[in-house]
């Protein structure tokens, strides 16, 4: 209907009189404001409409008051658009709106991660900030948030939060922040790097990956470390590992696999190292070619001393290794690792 208020029938004969013509008049007047004229919103869609006014010089002009809404809705569409690029109706909210101020690429403050002994089968994350991993909108998480990995994801607020295989001793599980269908930041699980199986489950839009967890013996439970920053320190130092059969001959270069290491990401690995027999052996990132120069870690025979360092692996979690003989006396301990969280 063109308004929202009513006016007084006449029956047939009436006589008209000055009262009554100027009543029904002013009944006109008094309900000619907007609260008493009818909406351009019947539908959602024609909610939407809106219409592009044109350019100086090629206006596109209104025929009626409906066209001048849509031309001004398609004017507060363009406003936001420049704010936020993923807006397509005029009453959207930009992101950085909620937000600000606009984050720079692979930003990311706060969101650190823990597991601790008391609670081996809950994964914790701190409030934080992040941009997301295709740098179009800010992130935040402003209560700290935990979920489990025994449980596929849900949307209660706390609880499952897996995506993908399910939980299984030592296996890789990367930790993400993402953007729910009800437009709320969550923390949840998956396999994979571009969060697919997490974002289906959660209908999301977004994601950032905010660090990497490996499961432990223990049914749905992680290793236990604490995050500060990029750093991950795991609480239990993890029981020192043999190098495999070195190389015979000196100087020649293999791929020694670190056990308890996160696979799937380059990280710069924090290890305690030393030789328990008579071999000589060198450590370095596994990106080093070849054995010349000198490595970053040299372990020379049983009376060596422990040493502590930090080596980038590769995607399979492995290091370079070199030996001067053959031996199996060299022995390190993972104790955590550098995530540039991107």
């Amino acid at each position: 209907m063109p308004a929202l208020y009513s006016h007084t029938t006449r029956a047939i004969g009436t006589t008209l009189t000055a009262s009554i013509y100027n009543a029904d008049h002013q009944n006109h007047i008094t309900n000619g404001i907007p609260s008493q004229l009818d909406d351009y919103s019947t539908s959602v869609a024609e909610m939407q409409t809106n219409t592009d006014p044109g350019e100086l010089g090629s206006e596109s002009q209104a025929g009626s008051l409906a066209g001048e809404l849509e031309r001004l809705r398609f004017a507060i569409k363009e406003i936001k658009q420049v704010l936020d690029s993923n807006i397509t109706m005029w009453y959207e909210t930009p992101e950085p709106l909620t937000t600000l101020p606009r984050l720079p690429t692979w930003y990311i403050d706060g969101l650190e991660m823990s597991c601790r002994s008391a609670s081996q089968t809950v994964i914790e994350v701190a409030t934080g900030i992040c941009r997301d991993a295709a740098d179009t909108i800010n992130m935040r998480v402003s209560t700290p948030l935990s979920r489990t990995v025994s449980a596929q994801w849900v949307t209660a607020a706390s609880g499952g939060g897996n995506a993908g295989v399910t939980w299984a001793k030592f296996i890789t599980k990367y930790v993400f922040v993402v953007k729910t269908a009800a437009s709320t930041f969550d923390i949840g699980f998956d396999d994979v790097l571009t969060a697919s199986n997490l974002l289906a489950r959660a209908s999301g839009t977004k994601y950032r990956r905010i660090g990497v967890a490996r499961t432990a013996t223990l049914a749905g439970a992680w290793q236990t470390f604490v995050q500060r920053k990029d750093e991950v320190n795991l609480s239990v130092v993890r029981s020192s590992s043999q190098v495999g059969a070195a190389p015979s001959g000196s100087n020649n270069n293999a791929k020694v696999v670190i056990t308890n290491v996160p696979t799937g990401l380059i990280l710069r690995l924090k290890l305690r190292a030393w030789v328990t027999g008579t071999g000589g052996f060198c450590f370095d990132n596994a990106d080093t070619v070849g054995a010349s120069g000198a490595p970053l870690m040299k372990l020379y025979g049983a009376t060596a001393p422990i040493q502590e360092g930090h080596f980038w692996c590769n995607v399979s979690g492995e290091l370079n290794y070199s030996a001067s003989v053959l031996s199996s006396g060299a022995r390190m301990m993972i104790l955590g690792w550098k995530d540039e969280r991107k």
